[in-house]
């Protein structure tokens, strides 16, 4: 379903909107595009709606899509997400947790998102050559931990820029 809808909606929508849309949320958003009025609109209304992050997760994992990083990281479908269209199978996935406990001890974001590797890998090459330009250890230019948000998180704006530096500080 969720492939689907990606497809549906020209692969030109972030995961929240997609989550939305497979839902059947009739926000703004999709009113105005007119995704409402699509065939798979609401496909998934009657499933639980933690189920479909972890979908999505695992999806990207199996390599069936991919957060466009360059395009404020819209999902699109690879190669293989449409060969699975045309032909799909079942998978398995793992839900998300439901910590009810605030544990204070661990003070880090607890981000439950699928790390980019080609994106950690560019941003370590990145920080590799800004330091040696700089004469700097890589650690001085961005800790481990904060490449690692940006590659799960996706910071587009110099606020979510910031907001990862300050967890990270």
């Amino acid at each position: 379903m969720v492939l689907a809808a990606i497809k549906a909606v020209k692969e030109n929508f972030m995961q929240d909107y997609v989550i939305d849309f497979v839902k059947g949320r009739a926000t703004d958003d999709i009113v105005s595009h007119h995704h409402d009025e699509l065939e798979e609109f609401g496909a998934g209304e009657e499933m639980d709606p933690k189920l479909w992050n972890p979908v999505i997760r695992q999806a990207m994992i199996m390599g069936y899509i991919k957060k466009d990083v360059e395009n404020y990281g819209l999902l699109k479908l690879t190669a293989a997400g449409k060969r699975f269209l045309k032909a799909p199978s079942s998978f398995m996935i793992v839900e998300d947790n439901d910590f009810r406990y605030d544990y204070e001890a661990d003070d880090s974001d607890g981000c439950t998102a699928a790390l980019d590797p080609q994106l950690y890998s560019q941003l370590k090459s990145l920080r590799k050559k800004v330091a040696a330009k700089n004469n700097v250890p890589g650690y001085v230019v961005f800790q481990d931990v904060s490449l690692e948000q940006m590659a799960t998180m996706y910071p587009v704006t110099m606020a979510e820029l910031q907001n990862i530096m300050a967890k990270t500080s």
